[in-house]
């Protein structure tokens, strides 16, 4: 079981120890990044998945028996399973606790906490004013790392939550710290016109035999780079990561250059079999936006319960203008929407094939939990200062490049 914050500060205390960003330098060491790698110019890139030797892993999360219930209580664990085995239907984190817990050890978070004790999802919030407890409480049980290097659960291998996201958001919401966030992968204008440019150059002339994969090369080169734009929130967490990861992993479903699942298709298998004329490409666009998920309040505010879907996938096509301006549309041809429709209603299955998108809908989540603690003042109800999470220099949450 590789302890990789023993060896990152053995790492930092033996090589070079006066130069590292902790202490004023400009050297700077992570853990491994999932699926995709953004590296010191900014530039984003694949990953290509772990050898089965590292994919093997395996990263335990401790248990505690006896009943949730009396667990919270009692004031003992941080977090604890409503069984005797290492899965839990329902595992219980108090977050007053876990701050608490985090700040007697100086910000040096155990594996249990970073993880959340294992938490596969949300699916309760409870108000505990006797105690002073708010928790959070949902599927829980051991995880390991999967081929990516990705937290995931070993019964069901989604992707866990995790401590850093919760923090970030917790500040974002109920400190007021932002206002909305998200990302964007957006073409340049001089780069799209001059694509547009050369694509109605060579639809001039038959392509000639074998030229395809040429042509596809001039296309890509045309296009250039594009911009990534992460907004509201620090493009150097991993919530950005997360966001950004799920964004450019979608697209290259919609495109084919991802296999889908079955009952959602790239939007290009779509046209082909319609066998009608290709509809006018122009610019498609795609982007995820949360799904008007419900909160359900019981027993007089003190219980409330999450239901899903959580994430919905959104489409537009935009006009192009001869400089490569885009421009919005408010509307999407009926291949483009039918794309999304599929994307969203399979989501789940997605979620399984790829951890990105449960890890996505973890963040979406843990967003609504900051956004109904903010919302219903659950912290003045629990008496929760919230004070050690919304220390910056106390609370620090790992940083890596920003795309």
């Amino acid at each position: 079981n590789a302890d990789l914050e023993s060896l990152i500060e053995m790492i930092q205390t033996t090589i070079a120890p006066a130069s590292w960003e902790d202490v004023g330098g400009t050297s700077t060491v992570q853990e491994l990044p999932s699926g995709v790698l953004v590296d010191a110019r900014g530039v984003l890139s694949r990953l290509q998945p772990a050898s089965s030797h590292g994919a093997n892993r395996t990263r335990h999360v401790k248990t505690v028996d006896g009943a949730a219930e009396r667990s919270v209580a009692a004031g003992e664990p941080i977090a604890s399973s409503c069984d005797d085995g290492p899965f839990s239907d329902l595992r219980m984190v108090s977050l007053p606790r876990l701050e608490r817990a985090l700040a007697l050890a100086g910000g040096e978070a155990t594996l249990e906490m970073r993880h959340l004790a294992g938490l596969e999802r949300v699916d309760y919030v409870f108000v505990i004013p006797e105690t002073g407890d708010l928790v959070i409480a949902g599927p829980a049980g051991p995880w390991k790392l999967d081929a990516e290097g990705r937290p995931v659960s070993i019964g069901s291998g989604r992707a866990v939550l995790q401590l850093d996201d919760l923090v970030l958001l917790l500040r974002h919401a109920v400190l007021h710290e932002g206002d909305y966030f998200g990302c964007a992968i957006t073409p340049r204008q001089q780069a799209l016109a001059r694509t547009q440019q050369f694509l109605k150059v060579s639809a001039a002339t038959p392509l000639p035999r074998g030229a395809r994969r040429s042509w596809l090369e001039s296309v890509r080169e045309h296009v250039g780079m594009q911009d990534i734009d992460v907004f509201g929130i620090d493009p150097r967490t991993r919530v950005a990561r997360v966001i950004v990861e799920a964004d450019y992993h979608m697209k290259r479903i919609g495109i084919g250059l991802e296999p889908g699942v079955d009952g959602v298709p790239s939007y290009l298998e779509m046209v082909a079999k319609a066998g009608d004329p290709p509809p006018s490409l122009d610019v498609l666009r795609w982007w995820f936006t949360l799904s008007p998920a419900g909160i359900e309040v019981g027993n007089a505010g003190t219980t409330f319960r999450f239901v899903g879907p959580f994430v919905q996938l959104q489409s537009e096509n935009e006009f192009l203008t001869d400089l490569g301006a885009r421009v919005h549309t408010g509307d999407a041809e009926p291949l483009n929407r039918e794309f999304a429709r599929n994307f969203t209603e399979h989501y789940q299955t997605l979620a399984r094939a790829y951890p990105v998108y449960a890890d996505l809908e973890n963040v979406f989540q843990l967003s609504l939990v900051a956004a109904l603690i903010s919302e219903a003042d659950l912290c003045a109800a629990v008496d929760w200062p919230l004070d050690w999470f919304a220390d910056h220099e106390q609370c620090q949450i790992a940083l890596g490049h920003a795309p």
